[in-house]
């Protein structure tokens, strides 16, 4: 929890790394402008030579400080990361006049997660993938080993002798046995 300068606690303030949440940012405006049909979607009634010309302008888009200088806002809650983007940079960028800019399309989604490993959090375009655990696979497939040795009679201390372990990871890795699977 964190205290503000006012000594209220405010429990769901987040502490982010900023360089990966601009990476997370210009991931998304890359990803959905980058598409074939972004420049026809932003840019109201346009021609074929208009909606191909403004598909080229963004997919010219390389470098991230020119992705995100199209950004005006970020808004970010638990599992949603959205985008505004500032109309009059597109005006520039397309060389329009500013009624025939879209509105409605210039707020870009995505569904995001973040991922902690110890002390270091990850933020991630897109919905949970389901990803194996490595470590938790090993020791379910060796409390699977371990507790059919205690069925055949060995003891916990045997097993560590047999494996070359102390007594105490065998005792904590052969609960895991009763691990349920979709776990």
């Amino acid at each position: 929890m964190s205290v503000t300068d006012w000594g209220h606690k405010l429990p769901d303030d987040w502490r982010l790394p900023a360089e990966q949440f601009e990476q997370l940012a210009n991931e998304l405006v890359r990803t959905k402008l980058h598409r074939p049909v972004a420049g026809a979607v932003i840019l109201r009634d346009a021609s074929v030579a208009e909606m191909e010309a403004s598909s080229y302008r963004l997919l010219s888009l390389h470098a991230a400080k020119e992705s995100l200088g199209l950004v005006e806002r970020i808004n970010l809650k638990p599992g949603e990361l959205r985008v505004h983007l500032n109309s009059a940079d597109l005006v520039r960028l397309f060389g329009c006049p500013e009624d025939r800019i879209n509105n409605d399309q210039l707020v870009l989604c995505a569904p995001f997660r973040m991922r902690r490993r110890g002390v270091e959090l990850k933020m991630h375009l897109g919905k949970a993938s389901p990803e194996n655990d490595r470590t938790l696979v090993s020791n379910s497939v060796k409390a699977q080993r371990w507790t059919a040795m205690t069925l055949d009679g060995k003891s916990f201390s045997g097993i560590a002798l047999t494996e070359g372990t102390s007594r105490r990871p065998v005792q904590d890795v052969v609960d895991l046995a009763m691990l349920a699977p979709n776990v």
